[in-house]
């Protein structure tokens, strides 16, 4: 029987690979694969597996593999480009008491290198119950997210960045349903302190894409930084996507043959999850060279990246993480050596949290985005993208603040003085800028229009801004999208793009489709304009730099929220 009538080939969103995934006998869920989820714990019901201490010489049999730990120039690497995590090892910090949310597709419980096994606090939205062990072998992803936060240190495998924490898996993936998406940002609120998110909105569409982001789930996170890990909130990681480059084919438009598309494809900033600025915080991914991951997404809305693969076979590493105990995962061992995406970038910088939390309990949502904006660790420095805002951070539509250095987060950590919850948040909204008539987008015009409006508020320092537009447009990949601040710092919210259609489902790409949207109204997160004072002009720029389809800017706003 060919492979085709009883598998089907799906490129997940979160992680940027192709898999064959073949359903257990009965049927599956096919919306599993639009994104993966993780579990909790608490109290006396410590983690198992790696004590109270860890060795400072790692003897995990992997370790050496494990690059992004420490780079010693494996595989053409650049020795040290890492997350410089050992020097907080050997302040005995190795994430001690503290619990991550793992929302994914579940995750291998009793895997040797994870023992997770003493939680009361993992859910199964399969059974509705405690256990996750009954659907173990399809939990491939979330055991690789879940190891590279936080397998154990106990001379097995491999080592995560924070090998004493608390994890907790939710296979939220298996039953993905508004009301559960919802209910995984915060069961167990009280007790979870960092959610890890390496899931999210299909990737490389090119489209404007909040199906997941529903209201009720805007309001549980809302509900999550307010009322979670009392009262100081949950931390929200979130996969910044993998859509950013893909392979066309004949007849994609103007390719002969095939060929590899980078930058003109997705944009972290048209996923509505990745995008909720400030209250998720999106990862993107870089290589051990240094280099940014052709796959990952760029975007206004990024904070920082983590390590991770390189995808397009370069001779760069991949991550390695567990994997699901015997032949049901990515590989035949208990190990997988192949993990990547800002699936995995996102965890690593999860266990770098949980090493900041363990040094300062005390630190609120609001805190750790600042501490990871504030130490992130600038990279490729004569990339043409970087800029320095008007606070003088430096920031790259690539890399967000630049890398996670897990030492400089945990030193800011230990004497920071708190920004406060978000009960201190102060938000500014604007009203509407509602030119009447609407007003056309010139067509193939590299000038294009502009609004500016007055911003004046108390808020003197941003923490992050949410801007909305409100348009139509025949071809949304046509549109460049800006926002200039009082500052000068510019954002671009959009840029000209393709909407890649894989057709015969080979997985390479072979139409070009951009929605045509009416009366579109999209929530863009900017993440670039950080401490930065908002009181001032805000420019607006909307540009068509293609022929033949036309469009118009019916109205916008601007929603700040600091301090």
């Amino acid at each position: 029987m060919n492979l085709k009538t009883i598998c089907k080939f799906i490129l997940i969103g979160f992680l940027g690979q192709v898999f064959v995934y073949c359903p257990p006998k009965g049927g599956g869920n096919d919306l599993l694969f639009l994104a993966l989820a993780g579990s909790q714990p608490t109290g006396s019901q410590q983690a198992g597996g790696g004590g109270s201490s860890c060795d400072l010489t790692p003897a995990d049999p992997l370790y050496s593999d494990q690059w992004h730990i420490k780079n010693t120039g494996q595989s053409l690497g650049i020795s040290g480009e890492d997350a410089n995590v050992e020097p907080v090892w050997n302040e005995l910090n190795w994430g001690q008491d503290i619990y991550v949310a793992v929302v994914d597709d579940g995750i291998d419980i009793q895997h040797e290198d994870l023992q997770l096994t003493y939680l009361n606090y993992h859910y199964d939205y399969v059974d509705s119950d405690n256990d996750l062990t009954n659907h173990y072998q399809y939990a491939s992803h979330g055991t690789s997210v879940a190891g590279v936060i936080g397998a154990r240190c106990n001379d097995k495998g491999v080592r995560g960045i924070a090998p004493l924490t608390n994890i907790i898996g939710y296979n939220l993936l298996k039953n993905l349903t508004s009301y559960n998406i919802a209910d995984a940002m915060i069961r167990n609120k009280n007790i979870v302190q960092i959610s890890n998110n390496s899931w999210g909105a299909p990737d490389g569409t090119g489209k404007l894409d909040d199906s997941l982001a529903v209201t009720t789930w805007k309001n549980a996170i809302l509900d999550g930084i307010q009322n979670g890990n009392n009262g100081k909130g949950i931390i929200y990681l979130w996969a910044g996507g993998n859509g950013s480059s893909f392979t066309a084919e004949p007849p994609f438009p103007g390719i002969s043959s095939n060929t590899l598309v980078v930058d003109l494809a997705d944009n972290s900033n048209y996923d509505g999850q990745a995008n909720y600025v400030p209250f998720v915080n999106a990862i993107c991914a870089v290589t051990n060279t240094g280099k940014h991951a052709l796959y990952s997404e760029k975007g206004a809305n990024l904070l920082v990246c983590g390590h991770s693969n390189y995808f397009y076979n370069e001779g760069t590493l991949a991550i390695t993480t567990t994997d699901i105990r015997g032949s049901y995962g990515y590989s035949s061992t208990d190990y997988n050596s192949t993990f990547g995406g800002t699936s995995s970038a996102t965890p690593l910088v999860s266990g770098v949290v949980a090493l900041m939390l363990k040094a300062n309990p005390n630190l609120t949502w609001r805190d750790i985005r600042y501490i990871l904006a504030k130490t992130a660790r600038q990279i490729n420095s004569t990339d043409s993208d970087w800029q320095t805002n008007g606070a003088g951070l430096k920031y790259n539509h690539k890399y967000g603040f630049g890398v996670v250095d897990a030492q400089a987060a945990v030193n800011m950590a230990k004497t920071h003085t708190s920004l406060g919850g978000y009960s201190s948040l102060l938000n500014y909204t604007s009203s509407y800028d509602d030119p009447s008539p609407d007003i056309p987008i010139p067509d193939n015009d590299s000038t294009g229009i502009s609004r500016t409006m007055n911003v004046s508020t108390s808020i003197t320092k941003i923490e992050g801004v949410l801007i909305e537009v409100k348009f139509s447009h025949q071809w949304f990949g046509d549109l460049e999208i800006t926002l200039t601040s009082p500052s000068g710092t510019k954002a671009y919210l959009a840029k000209q793009h393709y909407c890649p259609v894989d057709n015969d489902n080979d997985g390479l790409m072979d139409a070009d489709n951009c929605p045509n949207y009416t009366n579109k109204v999209w929530f863009f997160g900017a993440t670039v304009f950080m401490d930065e004072n908002p009181n001032g002009n805000w420019t607006l720029t909307v540009k068509d730099l293609d022929s033949l389809a036309t469009g118009t800017l019916h109205q916008w706003r601007l929603q700040i929220l600091g301090r």
